[in-house]
């Protein structure tokens, strides 16, 4: 991952480059495919395909930012193992330390929803670090529990496992969508970026191919979007079978 841990750069603009193994990135010709979302602070993600080009993020602010980065499915979801997340901070001029997670405690990322939608069911889906496992913190009263907070519109839930949610009851227009990070209590995990609100446009009867996959229309090709190489198989012609002569009556065969 480029730029490096604490670089500090004189210019207003970065350029990240990711490697990433064990995971074909690519978008096929619905435009969906294997990806990265790059999030500079706690802003929207970039989405990148193509692991030969790099993301640039300009008219950056003086001061610290942090970059995070995690490999999603053709459909948005984030990949959860701990291997799938990168993430370098760096310094615009001359360090301020903001924008800087403390690397000791819980870090929630937004993922999705963001920008717009065509189509219900919504991904609501998130990236986790230092997270303890549930079954731990029941085990070591030292081990701080943790739950998840979203609120849509106003309208809040509770969510204790990490894994993604498709939500339905979006009004057509904008709604906006926090995800929080809690401990045992339901008090806010002070870290950087774990409270984080995004707004979103719905527009419902979208023609985008995520929108057509999200009302379960059937769309050619779409097995490409995880398989760039994907062959669908041939239809074969039936092949004829001989009906059964009718019997004839009082007639004894014998062979």
């Amino acid at each position: 991952m480029s730029p490096q841990p604490d670089t500090i750069i004189q210019e207003d603009k970065v350029t990240l480059q990711l490697s990433v193994t064990d995971l074909p990135v690519f978008k096929s010709s619905l435009g969906l495919g294997p990806h990265v979302h790059a999030i500079l602070d706690g802003q929207e993600y970039k989405p990148l395909y193509n692991l030969s080009e790099s993301l640039t993020f300009d008219n950056l602010t003086p001061g610290t930012h942090t970059i995070r980065a995690f490999a999603s499915r053709p459909w948005h979801e984030s990949f959860k193992n701990e291997g799938a997340y990168a993430q370098v901070t760096f310094h615009v001029y001359a360090k301020t330390g903001e924008n800087t997670p403390n690397p000791q405690l819980p870090l929630l990322t937004y993922s999705r929803p963001v920008g717009t939608y065509g189509a219900e069911p919504i991904l609501l889906d998130f990236y986790l670090r230092n997270a303890p496992l549930h079954i731990a913190a029941l085990e070591d009263s030292d081990i701080s529990d943790w739950q998840i907070r979203a609120t849509i519109n106003g309208q809040s839930f509770l969510m204790e496992n990490w894994q993604p949610l498709y939500l339905k009851g979006f009004k057509p227009g904008k709604n906006w969508v926090r995800l929080e990070f809690l401990d045992r209590s339901g008090n806010l995990v002070a870290n950087q970026f774990n409270s984080t609100v995004h707004l979103i446009d719905y527009q419902p009867g979208g023609q985008d191919a995520l929108a057509r996959l999200m009302r379960g229309e059937k769309i050619a090709d779409v097995d490409k979007i995880v398989d760039l190489n994907y062959i669908a198989p041939s239809e074969s012609a039936p092949v004829p079978t001989a009906e059964p002569s009718p019997p004839v009556n009082g007639a004894n065969c014998t062979y």
